[in-house]
């Protein structure tokens, strides 16, 4: 019998050391933890290019040297096709860029006796924004020029290109893909 319980201490001393386990042992299986993925924001970065249609209003003053005539104003107004390029760059949510853009304009009004027109129109500017993902509110400015026509129907016409400044603001929102649109008022 003593034989029998040192041969049993020892397969328990052995077992003990091999690291066997009863079932009480095992580790309890835990489900997969949820692991959030996170949702890629829209980027602004980068360079683009685009196409742009539009309204011009304005105003315009005539001194005119006629007896009986002083000044007298004429207010253009038409459609403005062109094209833009600009570049962005986003810091967490600011968006800082510039932008250029060249557009043809039929804006003109005319007296019976003066005539204002507009036949080409550009800006180059800064604009700065606030990116929320996929949307982006900003202001914009910079400078201004366009080729301006005026005539007194008469004997005296002039065309020539003015400068000057503009600011403005607008909403730009990702359609798809690399694609946006936007309502800008300058």
């Amino acid at each position: 019998m003593r034989s029998f319980l040192t041969t049993a201490a020892s397969v328990a001393a052995v077992l003990a050391g091999l690291g066997v386990a009863s079932a009480a042992d095992l580790p309890r299986a835990y489900p997969a933890p949820v692991v959030a993925v996170p949702v890629a924001a829209y980027n602004w970065t980068g360079f683009y290019a685009g196409l742009n249609v539009g309204g011009v209003f304005g105003n315009s003053e005539h001194v005119l040297v006629e007896p009986g005539v002083g000044l007298g104003q004429l207010d253009p107004n038409g459609v403005l096709l062109g094209a833009q390029l600009g570049y962005n760059y986003q810091i967490n949510q600011f968006v800082v860029g510039v932008e250029g853009d060249l557009g043809w304009t039929n804006a003109k009004d005319s007296s019976p006796i003066a005539e204002t027109r507009a036949r080409w129109l550009g800006t180059a500017r800064a604009r700065v924004g606030f990116a929320f993902d996929t949307v982006m509110p900003y202001l914009t400015g910079g400078f201004a020029f366009g080729n301006i026509r005026t005539s007194d129907n008469v004997t005296f016409s002039t065309s020539k290109t003015m400068t000057g400044w503009t600011v403005g603001g607008g909403l730009e929102a990702a359609l798809w893909n690399n694609w946006t649109a936007k309502a800008e008022y300058l």
